[in-house]
C-alpha cells in the first residue's frame, strides 16, 4: 500500500515521503479500514515535527483521524463488519491507503453526513467540546478567543450559542470577520482596530469574561489574559505564531488569574468519574427513547455508543447551521507537498483533505 511515512522529526514538506508499505494486520479488538479521506489537522504537523505530546517510533505515519470502509476484522470484534463505512479516530497511521483502528474507536457513519463532513466530524468538533467544558462557562457567561475564524474558533461559536454562553471573537482582518458574520456569528471584533481592546470591554461591560481561550502564544496571549476578570483563565490551545505565551506577572498576582493549557488526549484520560457516569446515562437514555440504535452504534459497546451519540448530537447542529465543517481542498496522498502547503495557507476557508 502507499502511504506518507516519516523517519526522522522535521518540516512535514521535507521529513515525509510517499511510499510503499507493508500492509497491516489487525491484531485482537482491531480493524483495519481504507481510508476515503483523512484530514490534515495541526497537531498532525506537529507529530511529524516531534513536538506534539506524543512521539511516535519511527518511521511513521501521521494522521489521527479518517472516514473509510472496513476491510478486515482481528478477533474478539463485535458489532462491525466488513464493508462497513465507519469514522475512525484516536489511532495513527491515517495519511495512508490502509490503517489500523481499535473497534472501541470506530464508528459507524451517522445518516445524510457526507464522506467530506463526516471525516472531520470526530477530533475537532469535540475538542471544542471539550474545550469549553474547561472554561466552565454557564448560560449567559462571556468568553473570548482569539484565532477564531479557525475551524475550531468557528465550532466553539457555535456551539456556546445553543448552550446561551457568549462569545467574543477576535480576528486579524476585516475579511476573517465578513466570513464569521456570513455564518451568523455574532461578538466579532478585528484586532486591527486601534481600539479593539476598548470593543471587548465595551460587550463584555468591563472585566466580566470568565475565560479565553488562546491559540495564538506570544503577546496575543497576554492582551487576552489582561481583558478576563479577576480570577479568570486564560486556556492555551496553540500557539500558531510560534513564541511563547507573554503573561504579565501583576495579572497573576494581583488579580489572581489563571493560565491552564488543553490537549484533548489528556482530558479524555483525566475526566471525572462523574462526567464518565453522567455519559453512560445518556447513552442509555437515548437508546431506550429511540433517539439512539445499536446498529448506529456499532453493537452493544458502551465506549463506541457514546462516540456514536456525540456524532449524532454534531450532525444534528451541522444540519441546523450551528456548526460549519467546510472543506479547503482535496488531495490524493501522492499530492501530499501540495496538500501541505494549502494547510498552511493563512486565511484558508476550511480544512485540507487526503484521499487514497
Amino acid at each position: 500500500m502507499k502511504a506518507l511515512s516519516f523517519s526522522n522529526f522535521g518540516n512535514p514538506e521535507t521529513v515525509i515521503t510517499y511510499q510503499e508499505c507493508t500492509i497491516p494486520e489487525p491484531q485482537a479488538g482491531e480493524v483495519r479500514i481504507r481510508m476515503i479521506f483523512a484530514p490534515i489537522h495541526n497537531h498532525h504537523l506537529w507529530y511529524v515535527k516531534g513536538r506534539y505530546g506524543i512521539k511516535p517510533v519511527l518511521p511513521a505515519i501521521s494522521g489521527d483521524e479518517a472516514i473509510g470502509v472496513i476491510e478486515k476484522i482481528g478477533t474478539g470484534v463485535r458489532g462491525l463488519k466488513i464493508g462497513q463505512k465507519v469514522i475512525a479516530c484516536k489511532m495513527w497511521g491515517a495519511w495512508a491507503e490502509m490503517f489500523l483502528a481499535k473497534a472501541t474507536d470506530v464508528v459507524p457513519v451517522p445518516k445524510n453526513v457526507s464522506d467530506e463532513v463526516a471525516a472531520q466530524l470526530f477530533s475537532m468538533p469535540l475538542s471544542t467540546m471539550m474545550l469549553l467544558a474547561m472554561t466552565g462557562a454557564k448560560a449567559g457567561d462571556w468568553i473570548i478567543q482569539n484565532a477564531a475564524n479557525g475551524a475550531v474558533g468557528k465550532m466553539l461559536a457555535g456551539i456556546a450559542a445553543t448552550r446561551q454562553i457568549k462569545v467574543v471573537s477576535l480576528v486579524r482582518s476585516e475579511q476573517a470577520k465578513l466570513e464569521m458574520t456570513d455564518l451568523k456569528i455574532e461578538n466579532v471584533i478585528v484586532t486591527s482596530d486601534m481600539d479593539w481592546q476598548e470593543q471587548v470591554l465595551a460587550l463584555t461591560a468591563g472585566h466580566t469574561a470568565i475565560a479565553g481561550v488562546d491559540s495564538l502564544g506570544g503577546e496575543p496571549s497576554m492582551q487576552l489574559l489582561s481583558l478576563l476578570k479577576e480570577g479568570g483563565a486564560l486556556i492555551s490551545f496553540g500557539a500558531q505564531t510560534q513564541q511563547p505565551l507573554m503573561i504579565d506577572p501583576s495579572d497573576l498576582i494581583f488579580q489572581n488569574k489563571k493560565v491552564r493549557g488543553f490537549w484533548a488526549t489528556r482530558s479524555a484520560k483525566e475526566m471525572p468519574l462523574k462526567v464518565k457516569i453522567k455519559i453512560f446515562i445518556n447513552v442509555i437514555k437515548a437508546l431506550f427513547s429511540g433517539k439512539l440504535t445499536l446498529s448506529e452504534g456499532g453493537g452493544l459497546n458502551i465506549e463506541r455508543l457514546s462516540k456514536a451519540l456525540a456524532l449524532k448530537n454534531l450532525a444534528e447542529m451541522l444540519r441546523a447551521g450551528k456548526i460549519h465543517l467546510p472543506v479547503a481542498g482535496i488531495f490524493p496522498l501522492s499530492a501530499y507537498k501540495e496538500a501541505l502547503a494549502l494547510s498552511e495557507k493563512s486565511g484558508r476557508n476550511g480544512k485540507v483533505l487526503f484521499r487514497s
